[in-house]
């Protein structure tokens, strides 16, 4: 396509005549930013309008005036491609907040159970009355033995986050939590149900 440009042969003098002269090709322009193209930069197939690379992906198609969408492309000899969609980065986080916050009340749990219960164990056998069979269960386990439930279960926490999907991650925190206030309020009723026996013979 011919670009050609109106000059005054004479300029700043009122009614002198006008020349046309063909631009050359050092001053192409881009259609679409109206930066200057080489000559050998690719045009629309259709109307032969000149745009850079970027421009083409910008612009989506050939911005001249009444030229059809479907056609405007442009040649294949320039080699350039529109960059790929950028990849979402790999997430950092080894635990999330839930996560940490599920073996909070685990932690809370397993110290109740580890230091607390075997102090009522001892106050019971000196007392020497029976217990019910839920609290002899508590007060019989030993404290390394909740702490190392306590260990599994947070290894678990951290392997889930890294193996199930994003979309179960909150439920399988609420499940951890809610096996925590289950198994926290049998403590609580268990160690209640042993001072009521301590303290009904008196």
């Amino acid at each position: 396509m011919l670009e050609v440009a109106i000059l005054r042969e004479r300029p700043g003098i009122e009614g002198a005549p006008l020349a046309l002269r063909a631009r050359g090709s050092a001053r192409l322009r881009c259609a679409y930013c109206h930066d200057l193209v080489r000559a050998e930069t690719p045009g629309c197939l259709r109307c032969g309008t000149r745009l850079h690379g970027h421009c083409w992906e910008e612009a989506g198609g050939c911005p001249t005036l009444g030229c059809r969408p479907a056609t405007c492309v442009a040649k294949p000899t320039l080699g350039w491609q529109p960059p790929p969609p950028p990849t979402p980065a790999p997430e950092a986080r080894w635990i999330h907040p839930g996560s940490v916050l599920s073996g909070s009340t685990g932690a809370l749990v397993c110290a109740v159970s580890a230091f607390v219960a075997p102090a009522f164990g001892a106050m019971y056998a000196e007392v020497g009355i029976p217990l019910s069979p839920s609290t002899e269960l508590l007060v019989s386990v030993p404290p390394g033995v909740w702490w190392t439930l306590y260990l599994l279960s947070i290894g678990l926490l951290v392997l889930k986050d890294r193996w199930i999907l994003p979309s179960a991650r909150q439920s399988a925190n609420w499940l951890y939590a809610a096996g925590c206030v289950v198994v926290g309020s049998w403590i609580l009723v268990s160690l209640f149900t042993g001072c009521v026996q301590t303290i009904s013979p008196l």
